[in-house]
């Protein structure tokens, strides 16, 4: 694949503008591996973006994501942008426009790069066609059973954890077999989305969606009319649950970390920042009533982290004790 700077610069700018961590995971790969994380993601925040917009009837948003995926191509990518030609704002406009030139990238890469690039992403797509299917507008809905909410965040994060390690894998040298090591991606992967989840559960709410499973709402005796009346009390255990349901699958990142050679530092790093940035985010959630307030980690956490990141990077007994000493302290403030 041959990529000019100043593609690659595009791409930079783009992800700069629509993902504020990913830019930083993004930006010290190597430049295949850049170029390859960088389209597919910019590809899932356009879908996104189209089943956000209010300018198209949510039966068009369903064709859209559905034929997403297959329709990855220059010609496609100008009629969806034809289209959907307003985001949320300024810069998924700029997404949108920039359609069709990251589908040119895209068209440069390799046949195995294209491959996990169409999976992932029509993986995320599924994920949104469960949020297209389930919620409707002006109806409070929820889903229905744990089940749903981990295959939604096995579509939304697990798959986009095994395309990072699928990318991994063709770059550097792992040792234990491939399927496990995308085991653990998975795991990480999904971590990532339940904190996602929960940190937008107050807004999602107010919008007539909830993530919280009914099954699980039913066994604390909460509804989810009771939600909707802002009568969040009872919703606390089930928050708890999934959120010890993330850092059990959190606990995969140091089995994963070490299994990445030191002399692949550029990967151990956009793994390692990812992964303490969630834990940040776990225990902000464990910390802040988040029915009342969305959390969001600030500027001091994310460039924290990347400051402290050297005392981690070729030590994978500090990277595994940082994480299990934060998993730990965050399991005490969720059990006291």
């Amino acid at each position: 694949m041959e990529i000019t700077r100043a593609e690659l610069k595009t791409l930079d700018g783009l992800l700069r503008a629509t993902g504020r961590t990913m830019q930083k995971s993004a930006v010290i790969l190597p430049p295949r591996e850049r170029t390859v994380f960088s389209v597919a993601y910019l590809l899932c925040r356009a879908a996104d973006t189209v089943v956000d917009t209010a300018v198209i009837a949510p039966e068009r948003k369903i064709f859209r994501i559905e034929k997403f995926a297959g329709v990855i191509d220059k010609d496609g990518a100008e009629k969806i942008a034809a289209e959907v030609h307003e985001g949320r704002d300024l810069d998924e406009k700029l997404l949108l426009q920039n359609l069709p030139f990251c589908i040119s990238i895209f068209d440069k890469f390799e046949p195995e790069d294209r491959q996990i690039t169409r999976a992932v992403v029509g993986k995320v797509c599924g994920g949104m066609m469960v949020d297209l299917q389930t919620f409707k507008p002006g109806v409070m809905t929820a889903l229905k059973t744990a089940e749903d909410l981990e295959n939604y965040c096995g579509m939304m994060g697990g798959a986009p954890g095994v395309f990072w390690s699928e990318l991994i894998l063709s770059s550097a040298k792992i040792e234990m077999p491939a399927e496990e090591f995308k085991k653990l991606g998975k795991n990480i992967g999904d971590a990532l989305q339940i904190v996602n989840v929960l940190r937008d559960i107050r807004e999602d709410i107010l919008n007539n969606r909830c993530y919280l499973p009914e099954s699980d709402l039913k066994l604390f005796g909460v509804s989810v009319d009771d939600l909707k009346a802002s009568d969040y009390r009872a919703a606390i255990p089930a928050i708890t649950k999934w959120l010890l349901w993330g850092l059990d699958k959190i606990s995969a990142a140091p089995e994963y970390f070490n299994q990445i050679p030191k002399r692949a530092w550029r990967f151990r790093l956009s793994v390692l920042m990812p992964v303490i940035w969630a834990l940040d985010t776990f225990e902000l959630l464990a910390h802040t009533d988040i029915l009342a307030n969305r959390v969001k980690i600030n500027k001091k956490n994310i460039y924290g982290t990347i400051l402290k990141s050297p005392l981690y990077l070729f030590s994978n007994k500090n990277f595994a004790s940082a994480v299990r000493q934060k998993t730990e302290a965050i399991k005490e403030l969720l059990i006291k």
